[in-house]
């Protein structure tokens, strides 16, 4: 997979969790946060992102807080900045 798919795929993650938080479904948010922590967490192994690696655990730590938090409001400020 190209980094651009690679970077599609947490895309559509996050963009799913912020579907599901604007419609007040918790559960089914933070599991699509998880599924993209999931796809961070291969993509900090991939040479490809060698380079950016300082990128992808940004954006993990993003978010983990969102899923930690009580506000997932950053859900969409994180989706626009990928």
């Amino acid at each position: 997979m190209s980094r651009h798919e690679q970077i599609l795929s947490v895309g559509s993650a996050v963009l799913r969790a912020d579907f599901w938080r604007k419609n007040n479904n918790t559960a089914a948010m933070k599991d699509a946060i998880l599924e993209a922590l999931g796809i961070l967490d291969i993509l900090m192994t991939d040479e490809k992102w060698q380079e950016a690696d300082y990128m992808i655990s940004g954006l993990k730590s993003e978010l983990e807080h969102q899923n930690s938090s009580d506000s997932h409001d950053g859900l969409e400020k994180i989706y626009n900045a990928l």
